[in-house]
């Protein structure tokens, strides 16, 4: 470049002196990043390099460690950098620098300056910074003479060799029937916990293989459990006068504290049918003269009333995130299905061809997806179907339909629906022939070649597990929990 007014090689003495400080900076900078490479030298305190973020493949060279950090002579670090296979690990935490040490794997720094110390606990790790991984195989936590492999911070276990069963540890039953006295009416988005009533009217919940009295109100003789929150710990339903439910109060059980719902003045007959994943918001019905949708956000009673033009509205289920509401309003001699949110009120869904009296019995994670079912008459033939915020409503494809038993649920993610089509089955398209439950589980299960799987009842959020209702060649109704790996 040119310097203006001048030749490109006219400068002065004052020109010449920027070029030496200019030079001697870039001298100084030179020797600044060799001792910065190098950890810092231990007169000048200077902490190490901290290490590189990591390459594409989780790795990088990484700074210096700990060990050639500045010293504390001057206020330098002791720590320096980590490693970059420590600091630029794909999916690890970030060290913890920890007064002279660094807590890896996510271990958590105790204390201050030379008392500090890295907890371990949780993390897979132990040692002094959480450096050395633990064999968990070492306790056999695999079931049922499973193989266990040791993985870092963990361990898997092969359920291969004990095909019927399934799980983390290769400790739960791939089919499973349930005591003949429970009647299960949902289970929890994580699949541990089914909760329903004995066969004499009492709320139970059925957990790793046993049925748990859940109890009822004082001074009444039936309750009912109807939706649990992920991990089941809130379990809401009705506790009633009687099994004929003569009178009806709304409750959740936190644990086996039950605690009654209260509604405003003016609505009786209220009971609890679904829960949000968090068991912040729960959905329901209550009578004010009719039928009403109402809810209960943080024990706060709301009612939302019924959509436009029809004469009751039940059968209320709740979204896992609690924004949407569903279930179905009757107009004489029909039913609807509807869904409800705070920002659009209800909507009414159409009918399909295959009949009038429709539902929807269950809602998506968000609320962007529903599936229920269209039939005739009573108990005759019809269609599932499955609703998206974006799509609107479509027929399943399938050849036959029983009441409650088809598009009875659908996975968190919407993508999987479970419904009947000569017996239990699923759905991954709408359009597309179901896959049926029965082949998705191992031929020699207990207690499975004697059970017609017809009736669904319920599903997990990750769609692998369910409860149904089968029966026996006498026609004996008996329950069930199926878990499918795929």
């Amino acid at each position: 470049m040119t310097a203006q007014g001048g030749s490109r090689y006219s400068f002065g003495v004052g020109a010449v002196s920027i070029v030496l400080l200019l030079h001697a900076c870039s001298e100084s900078k030179r020797e600044f990043d060799e001792q910065e490479a190098a950890g810092g030298e231990a007169g000048d305190g200077s902490s190490g390099s901290s290490g590189s973020s990591g390459t594409a493949a989780g790795g990088g060279t990484g700074g210096s460690s700990g060990a050639t950090g500045g010293t504390s002579a001057n206020g330098g670090s002791t720590s320096g950098g980590t490693s970059g296979a420590e600091a630029g690990a794909g999916g690890e935490p970030e060290p913890e620098p920890c007064g002279g040490l660094v807590c890896l794997h996510g271990g958590e720094c105790m204390g201050e300056g030379a008392s500090a110390s890295c907890d371990c606990a949780g993390t897979g790790y132990e040692g002094v910074t959480c450096d050395e991984n633990i064999d968990e195989c070492e306790d056999t936590p695999c079931a049922n003479a499973t193989e266990c492999a040791d993985t870092p911070g963990s361990y898997s276990c092969d359920c291969s060799s004990a095909p019927n069963y399934t799980g983390k540890d290769c400790e739960l039953l791939r089919f499973e029937v349930l005591p003949e006295t429970f009647i299960p009416s949902d289970i929890s988005p994580d699949g541990a916990v089914v909760v329903g009533a004995s066969n004499n009217g009492i709320a139970y919940k059925y957990v790793g293989g046993e049925a748990i009295y859940l109890g009822l109100l004082i001074g009444d003789g039936a309750s009912v459990a109807n939706g649990a929150s992920a991990d089941g710990k809130v379990i809401v339903g009705a506790s009633r006068t009687d099994f004929n439910v003569v009178d009806s109060t709304a409750v959740r059980w936190d644990g086996f504290d039950i605690i009654p719902l209260r509604a405003a003045e003016g609505f009786t007959q209220c009971t609890a049918t679904g829960v949000s994943a968090d068991g912040r918001v729960i959905g329901g019905t209550c009578t004010r003269d009719v039928y009403e949708v109402v809810r209960w956000v943080d024990g706060l009673f709301e009612p939302l009333g019924i959509a436009e033009g029809v004469e009751s509205c039940s059968d209320v289920v709740v979204s896992n995130d609690g924004t949407t509401l569903a279930g179905r309003c009757s107009i004489y001699p029909s039913n609807r299905g509807f869904v409800w949110t705070q920002a659009t009120g209800f909507k009414l869904l159409p009918t399909l061809s295959t009949g009038s009296n429709c539902t929807l019995s269950d809602v998506s994670a968000d609320g962007t997806a529903a599936v229920g079912d269209c039939i005739s008459g009573i108990a005759g033939g019809g269609s599932g179907y499955l609703w998206t915020a974006a799509g609107g409503t479509k027929a399943l494809l399938k050849q036959e339909v029983v009441r409650n038993g088809s598009g009875v649920a659908i996975s968190g993610n919407g993508l999987r629906v479970l419904g009947a089509d000569s017996g239990t089955a699923l759905w991954h398209d709408p359009q597309v022939a179901s896959t049926s439950l029965r082949d998705l589980l191992p031929p020699g299960a207990p207690g499975l070649a004697e059970l017609y799987l017809g009736i669904p009842i319920a599903m997990s959020a990750d769609g692998k597990t369910i409860v149904g209702q089968g029966s026996l060649q006498d026609n004996t109704k008996r329950h069930y929990i199926a878990r499918i790996d795929e």
